[in-house]
């Protein structure tokens, strides 16, 4: 049969936990909902006879909310999920006085909103230790212009004020280095060093080469004796190996706030604004082995991006205005496009995008709007939108800057979370239940 609008009656009632008995209606046909767990926002399936002799009849939904509908045949119809927090959705029918329950869905979305006990400022950059997600933010403990170095585990809200400072005298975060846990940082002495920051104790190990020969936002090794400097309006990767102040590759890349690289160590990208010169335009990505620019990404600016679990993948979000961002996915090897740019929903800007390999591959992105910040979840392999999970709260007028903009998303694979924390004092954290989509 054809499939048909059936736009349902609405009604406002309260849930209660017995039906209530009415004999002038007949008993009900069996009712099945499906899928037992579904996204907030996400669609379900109703399937019973009652549909084919009752067109509209309203179904009630967790006290205020009602369903409107789509018949796709005598005894099925499809609706949609109500938007909210995690937890059981309980679907009633109304017959007159009568609230009969249908079953119950699992909703996935928002698990909680906690404040940490500790404010964060400037650029977030979040990572993984063995599994577990960190962020590292800074804060001014009051002794210097340049911001002591504060790592927060997510997972159970925790955080330790490191005895190393971040390498800018601003609030431009830190870069990650080819080798995990590795990071450029400013030690007691307010010199460049080099420390490991996984461990209990971090440790220093090195020195950073060429140190002090100019203002920096951040400093990545790429790979042995390589090294990639940010700057306000120019950056560059210099060799150690090379004389005569030569550069592996210099642009003009205004504001550059954060640094992205592989999993396997062989790529490197930014979050800036490169509009370059006709025909060189796009954001870079970086060779690492070489410190030359192995290609530029699609974009003239960059927000976020991060790579795939086995580094195959690079997945960049940004755009050049305000509107709304743009999702890309490229080879990371090649930088060629592995499905068409998609973008985010109207006026949606991103600050944080995360990779998880369960669900069969799915992209996190945190993003706002004028009214709305909320947790984007994509297909991988499609950049197909799967859900669009709201944190209940927003970033006032102007998501593109402030606090939200400087916020990331960071992912607990192993037990289907996803956390959006942003810089503030206290900084908050939201939590987010993650569902396997087939």
């Amino acid at each position: 049969m054809t499939p048909r609008a059936i736009p349902r009656a609405l009604a406002v009632v309260a849930i209660v936990a017995a039906a209530c008995s009415d004999p002038a209606e007949p008993p009900l046909p069996s009712f099945s909902v499906s899928p037992a767990a579904q996204w907030s926002g996400g669609t379900i399936i109703l399937r019973s006879e009652y549909f084919a002799h009752h067109l509209t009849v309203p179904v009630v939904v967790a006290r205020t909310d009602t369903l409107t509908y789509i018949g796709i045949n005598d005894s099925t119809v499809v609706a949609q999920l109500p938007p909210g927090p995690s937890g059981p959705v309980t679907l009633s029918l109304v017959r007159g006085t009568r609230r009969d329950s249908l079953g119950t869905v699992q909703r996935v979305g928002l698990r909680e909103h906690l404040m940490l006990l500790v404010g964060l400022n400037g650029e977030l950059h979040a990572t993984d230790s063995a599994g577990v997600p960190l962020v590292f933010g800074g804060y001014v403990n009051g002794t210097g212009i340049k911001e002591q170095i504060l790592r927060v585990r997510v997972t159970i809200p925790t955080f330790d004020a490191l005895t190393l400072r971040e390498p800018s005298n601003a609030s431009y975060g830190m870069a990650p280095s080819a080798t995990p846990g590795v990071y450029a940082v400013r030690d007691s002495t307010d010199s460049l060093r080099v420390a490991t920051l996984f461990g209990s104790s971090p440790a220093v190990t090195g020195t950073v080469p060429w140190a002090g020969t100019g203002f920096t936002r951040q400093v990545s090794q790429l790979s042995p004796g390589i090294w990639l400097f940010t700057n306000a309006h120019q950056s560059y990767a210099k060799a150690e190996a090379d004389t005569g102040g030569a550069y592996r590759a210099f642009l003009n890349a205004e504001s550059p706030w954060a640094v992205y690289v592989s999993p396997r160590g062989d790529r490197t990208t930014l979050a800036a604004v490169v509009a370059g010169t006709p025909g060189n335009e796009g954001v870079p990505v970086f060779d690492n082995a070489t410190g030359s620019v192995a290609y530029r990404l699609p974009l003239v600016g960059t927000e976020a991006a991060t790579f795939s679990t086995d580094g195959s993948a690079l997945y960049v979000v940004g755009g050049s205005d305000h509107t709304s961002d743009t999702l890309v996915a490229v080879n990371a090897t090649t930088g060629t496009l592995l499905v068409p740019k998609v973008a985010l929903p109207a006026g949606m800007n991103a600050m944080g995008v995360a990779y998880r390999s369960g669900g069969g591959g799915q992209l996190l992105v945190g993003a706002a709007s004028s009214s709305m910040l909320a947790l984007l979840v994509y297909r991988a392999s499609t950049l197909e939108l799967l859900a669009m999970l709201p944190s209940g709260d927003d970033c006032g007028p102007f998501p593109q800057t402030g606090e939200c903009f400087m916020g990331v998303v960071t992912v607990d694979d192993a037990h289907a979370t996803a956390y959006l924390i942003t810089p503030g004092s206290p900084a908050p954290l939201w939590t987010f239940d993650l569902l396997d989509t087939p």
